[in-house]
């Protein structure tokens, strides 16, 4: 969609000029005595800049529709994840605790980490930027070798070492306030990816 949007712009714009154009004959014969005295390049130069103004007026409304809804987006997405770590979640065993307190120093990571078990998640997940929470469903515990399981906690631990949480927050920032430019949602999508795959 975001790869379609400049499409409109080199389709309107040649077709609604003529619309415009003739809706101005009426600004025409109001301003016939202006072209008169200055000539014709007074008429013309006022039609551009009216047409310009009134193309502004449209972008700048649009623009900040598109901002106010990804906004809206954002600010949804950021309620959905303090509410998902606050509901159905549970301590770690007190081995597997230390072992995380084990890992965490190991990677050299002196913030406070919380972890906790929770069953509204699928995947391993990191939450908050300053105070970090890593999430582990139930079926880490479960359906994973302590190999595995400590690997998934590596992957997690990694992420709040190289402050990714604040690169996120600066890729939605940058996300909402050019929306409209394919480039940012293709350069995102390769940070991200190349976020998970670095780990």
């Amino acid at each position: 969609l975001m790869l379609l949007l400049p499409v409109p712009t080199c389709t309107v714009l040649p077709t609604e000029k003529p619309t415009y154009t003739a809706a101005l004959s009426g600004v025409t014969a109001s301003v016939a005595g202006i072209a008169s005295t200055y000539g014709p390049a007074a008429f013309t130069s006022t039609s551009s800049e009216l047409f310009s103004v009134n193309w502004l007026r449209w972008f700048a409304a649009i623009w900040f529709a598109g901002v106010l809804t990804f906004g809206l987006r954002a600010l949804g997405g950021w309620v959905l994840v303090q509410r998902l770590w606050r509901i159905q979640r549970q301590p770690l065993a007190p081995s597997l605790a230390t072992r995380c307190q084990v890992l965490k120093g190991s990677l050299g990571i002196t913030r406070r980490v919380q972890f906790y078990l929770s069953n509204a998640i699928d995947a391993p997940a990191v939450i908050g930027w300053f105070r970090p929470v890593v999430l582990l469903p139930f079926s880490a515990l479960t359906g994973l070798s302590p190999e595995q399981l400590e690997a998934i906690l590596i992957h997690e631990l990694a992420h709040i070492k190289r402050l990714d949480c604040f690169v996120n927050l600066f890729q939605i920032i940058a996300e909402t306030l050019l929306f409209y430019h394919p480039a940012v949602w293709l350069v995102n999508h390769m940070v991200r990816t190349g976020r998970e795959n670095c780990c």
